[in-house]
């Protein structure tokens, strides 16, 4: 049966290339001999379809290529790579397998031809699928049917192969379809993928991008697996197979990942920054409340010496009275002392003029006289020191009351520099617990910055491939080949 099922799937293979071919009115087939081949050796230009059979493991046993090649003329063309047989499929010409290489020899000019080639050892699939089969939670075979309804599942996993080219193994998408009969299973259930009914047939779509690992499980209730096909395609992927909305996502996903980087690096700049800040508000705080209590001591100072200035000023002033009443009853002093001068002279002279000869008594008259105006002019000098000092104590008096004065005004300015220090110290004090909490708090920001930022990385690597430059395809069935037109591949279960 299985062998059958690979009979027509190559016959199907054919049936397509022909199929095509039959559209061309003018294609003509003909037989040639060696003796007629074309000479003129052609590395053309082609479009490759590699057919991939695989057993009910998803493990690939076979694999074909079908090869366009477009707007031939007569010659022998030749397709580089390992190959085990080939046949014409747009005439009867035989295809040439030699060492590392195919010749298809093309009879005559024409818009397009078709061959089939069998490839042989050393081809790796882009991708590697593995299939099991669960009932009732036990690994089985897929093929057993059942009388009674039971759970059943599909578990599905596709990564990109390994050993496959760079170009395959980063460049392509694979879209997985399974097909179910309606009539043997029950509505499926599907994580990652779509499921939609249609002409009886559950059709099930699973994608897998470039790079990316799927998972997958199908789960429903059957009488069997109810398995009508497994296929997929795996075809080159370009931004644009996600729609011009999310192919710009490449454009931008590197600019959002450098701003967060940028962000992650200024946020801990910024950490440092309010780190620093926050200390030297801490040793501001410490000092202004130190200040605060130097204001208050010079405050209390400036109190305590404007009240002395004043009572200094205050003595002055009243020492400055009693040196002006004390200067006041001098003058009295003075005026009286001139009185009895006067009087000492008149009696001086009375004496003089009864007593000439007695020289005793003159002499003494004459002592007399002289002391008392001594006494005169000493009173007359104290008498002018008297009134000075009286002037000087008034003054200084004064400009001890303008001292005590400016006093008042400092006790003033400091009383108000006091409270306003006390206010700055709050402040700061306030500043000063808000800020010890913040620079953890732009760490923990910084330390979201980062995660998120490695996230992006990370995702940034798991969609790698959006990133990649744009290349040309490659030959898959070597890559001495011309660039290739187009490279698909068609992947097939031929167990069911």
């Amino acid at each position: 049966m299985i062998m059958l099922k690979k009979m027509l799937f190559g016959a199907l293979i054919a049936l397509l290339a022909y199929s095509v071919i039959a559209c061309e009115s003018t294609t003509t087939s003909t037989a040639a001999t060696s003796g007629s081949l074309p000479t003129n050796e052609i590395d053309a230009v082609k479009d490759e379809t590699i057919y991939l059979e695989a057993a009910t493991d998803g493990t690939v046993e076979h694999a074909v290529a079908v090869v366009r090649l477009e707007n031939v003329v007569s010659g022998l063309y030749v397709d580089h790579g390992t190959f085990t047989a080939g046949e014409d499929l747009s005439g009867s010409a035989t295809i040439l397998v030699e060492a590392g290489r195919l010749l298809v020899p093309v009879l005559s000019q024409r818009v397009e031809h078709y061959y089939r080639a069998e490839l042989g050892e050393g081809y790796a699939s882009p991708f590697l699928i593995s299939l099991s089969y669960f009932r009732d939670t036990l690994e089985t075979d897929p093929g057993i049917a059942l009388v009674e309804s039971t759970d059943h599942a599909i578990v599905i996993h596709v990564e990109a192969n390994p050993d496959a080219s760079e170009a395959f193994r980063t460049g392509y998408v694979c879209a997985l379809q399974v097909t179910l009969k309606s009539d043997v299973v029950q509505a499926p259930d599907v994580t990652g993928g779509l499921v939609v009914l249609a002409g009886g047939n559950y059709l099930i779509s699973l994608t897998a991008l470039p790079g990316s690992i799927g998972d997958y499980r199908i789960e429903y209730l059957g009488t069997g697996f109810g398995i009508v096909s497994i296929q997929a395609t795996f075809t080159r992927f370009t931004p644009a197979f996600l729609g011009s909305e999310l192919s710009g996502f490449a454009t931008s996903m590197p600019e959002l990942t450098e701003g967060i980087a940028a962000l992650a690096v200024g946020t801990a700049e910024l950490h440092q920054g309010l780190f620093d800040l926050s200390d030297a508000v801490h040793t501001l705080s410490t000092g202004s409340a130190d200040l605060t209590d130097g204001i208050g001591q010079l405050h209390d100072g400036l109190v305590s010496t404007a009240l002395g200035a004043h009572a200094t000023a205050d003595a002055l002033e009243t020492l400055a009275d009693t040196a002006a009443i004390l200067a006041s009853g001098e003058v009295d002093l003075a005026a009286a002392y001139a009185g009895l001068m006067l009087q000492v002279l008149d009696v001086q002279a009375t004496f003089s003029a009864l007593h000439p000869g007695d020289m005793d008594l003159l002499t003494k008259l004459a002592t007399l006289s002289g002391t008392a105006g001594a006494i005169e002019s000493a009173l007359s000098d104290h008498l002018d020191g008297m009134e000075a000092f009286a002037d000087g104590l008034l003054d200084l008096s004064n400009q001890y009351a303008i001292f005590a004065a400016g006093l008042d005004a400092l006790v003033l300015a400091a009383l108000a520099l006091q409270d306003g220090s006390t206010g700055i110290s709050d402040g700061l004090t306030s500043i000063d617990a808000a800020l010890a909490a913040m620079p953890e708090g732009v760490l923990a920001m910084n330390a979201a910055l980062t995660t998120i930022s490695d996230g992006f990385d990370d995702a940034a690597t798991a969609l790698s491939f959006l990133f990649l430059e744009p290349t040309d395809p490659v030959s898959f069935t070597s890559p001495d080949n011309p660039t290739p037109r187009s490279v698909q591949f068609i992947y097939v279960v031929t167990g069911f």
